[in-house]
C-alpha cells in the first residue's frame, strides 16, 4: 500500500506540473484577439447649420412659413459601417434600433458595449425609423420608447419620428404641424384602407469615413438639419395640413426631403 501510494502521489504531481506548466500557453492561444475599438454616435439637431433654440418662433422653411419647434423624437436603425479593408458590419446587432429624443440628453449619445474591429471604414448608413422585421407592435413596454406608438388602424408598430412645431398660419394666427412619420396607408375610392406602405428608408452619411484604432474611441456626430425635411425638392406648406399620419402623399414628400436631412461629423 505505501509503494502504491508513492506511486499515486508521484503521478499526481507529474500531472499537477505539466498542466501548470502548459496552462500559460492554453490560455494565450484561447484569449480571443484584441484589435479593436470604440464606437459612439452623438446625435445634433441644428436649423440650417445652427443649433436649435426650441419654442422660439424664429425659423422660415422653403415654403415662407415662420414656425418653432417643440418636439424632436425620432428612431435610428440597423447602423452598418461599410469597408474594404476589413469586413463591413452591423452596429449594436443584438439591439439594433436607438430613440433619440431632445427633452433626453441620455438618447442622444449610443454607446453599447460592443468592439468594432480596428481599421479604416469608408462610410456610414443606416436606417432612418424602424425596418419592417422590427417595427412590432408592443414591443417597447416602458417610455418613452413606447410613446412613440403608431395606432393599429393606420398600421401599427411605432412612429420613426415626431417633428412637431407651431408657425404663422395664412390668417396670422398660430397653429400646429405635427410632422408625425411612420406605415402608411393605401386606400381605395371610398378611402378604406385596403394596405400599407413601410415608409422607413436609408441614408448614407456624406464624408462618413472614419478609422477604428485599438483600445481608443472613435466618436461620430449624426446632424440632422430639421429644416430639411420641409424641403426641398418637396416643398412642405404647414397651411395645407395640421397632420400628416394618414397622409401617405404627404409622408412619401417628408421622406424624399429627409434623405438629405443628414450629415456628419468625425472626431476620431
Amino acid at each position: 500500500m505505501k509503494i502504491t501510494y508513492k506511486i499515486f502521489n508521484s503521478v499526481l504531481v507529474a500531472f499537477i506540473w505539466y498542466f501548470a506548466s502548459v496552462s500559460p500557453l492554453s490560455a494565450q492561444k484561447s484569449e480571443p484577439d484584441n484589435n479593436y475599438g470604440d464606437l459612439s454616435f452623438n446625435f445634433v439637431h441644428q436649423v440650417d447649420g445652427n443649433p436649435i433654440l426650441y419654442d422660439t418662433m424664429i425659423y422660415t422653411n422653403s415654403a415662407g412659413n415662420k414656425y418653432e419647434i417643440n418636439q424632436v423624437q425620432y428612431f435610428i436603425s440597423e447602423i452598418v459601417l461599410y469597408s474594404h479593408s476589413v469586413d463591413s458590419i452591423m452596429f449594436s446587432p443584438l439591439i439594433p434600433w436607438h430613440y433619440v429624443d431632445k427633452d433626453y440628453p441620455n438618447t442622444l449619445i449610443w454607446s453599447p458595449d460592443d468592439k468594432i474591429p480596428a481599421g479604416r471604414y469608408d462610410s456610414i448608413s443606416f436606417i432612418f425609423g424602424l425596418s419592417k422585421n422590427n417595427n412590432k407592435s408592443y414591443r417597447f413596454k416602458n417610455p418613452p420608447e413606447s410613446i412613440m406608438f403608431w395606432p393599429d388602424v393606420l398600421g401599427g408598430g411605432y412612429h420613426y419620428m415626431k417633428i412637431n412645431v407651431r408657425y404663422h398660419n395664412n390668417n396670422g394666427d398660430i397653429s400646429n404641424f405635427n410632422c408625425h412619420l411612420g406605415i402608411g396607408q393605401i386606400r381605395n375610392e371610398q378611402k378604406k384602407i385596403i394596405g400599407f406602405i413601410h415608409n422607413y428608408f436609408r441614408v448614407t452619411l456624406p464624408a462618413s469615413s472614419f478609422k477604428i484604432s485599438k483600445g481608443e474611441i472613435s466618436k461620430v456626430e449624426i446632424i440632422m438639419d430639421i429644416n430639411k425635411w420641409f424641403g426641398p425638392p418637396d416643398i412642405i406648406d404647414f397651411n395645407n395640413y395640421g397632420g400628416i399620419m394618414d397622409n401617405q402623399e404627404a409622408m412619401r414628400s417628408i421622406c424624399k426631403n429627409g434623405s438629405s436631412a443628414f450629415s456628419c461629423r468625425i472626431i476620431e
